[in-house]
């Protein structure tokens, strides 16, 4: 009767965990604030320059720009950053560009801190012996 009683926990653990896991919100969720950004297809990596007047004197700690990223999507979050060309801004509104569909998948995702802006680098997953796709968008274009 102990295996039973063992067996209905770990369910009701099962059942808790799924229940937080709807309820969190994954960082693709995000609504994109960062509107403006260019980007570069160089073969089997795609670059996104993000500018952001004085980010990098701004968000120099670890904890102020937030990379997450699987194959398929990816979530950037810029925190602590106060536009000062932008009156409205405020300094504790969280940044954020967000995909939730890539054009195409990627092995790996990282960014670079530069003065006056911030640089994405994903690196295409790309099968043995072929080229990598050309991407012509970031995002995967939704058919209705």
């Amino acid at each position: 009767d102990t295996e039973d009683l063992h067996i209905s926990n770990i369910s009701n653990d099962a059942d808790s965990l799924l229940k937080s896991l709807r309820q969190s919100k994954s960082s693709f969720d995000f609504k994109s604030n960062i509107t403006k950004y260019a980007f570069l297809d160089e073969g089997k990596k795609v670059k996104i320059y993000i500018d952001l007047k004085g980010v990098g004197e701004q968000c120099a700690n670890e904890d102020d720009i937030k990379l997450d990223w699987d194959e398929s999507s990816l979530s950037l979050q810029v925190f602590n950053y106060n536009d000062v060309s932008d009156k409205e801004t405020q300094a504790d509104k969280v940044r954020c560009l967000s995909f939730g569909r890539l054009h195409g998948f990627i092995l790996k995702a990282t960014f670079k801190l530069k003065t006056d802006r911030i640089i994405l680098v994903l690196f295409k997953k790309v099968e043995e012996g072929k080229d990598p796709e050309e991407w012509p968008a970031v995002a995967q274009k939704v058919e209705d």
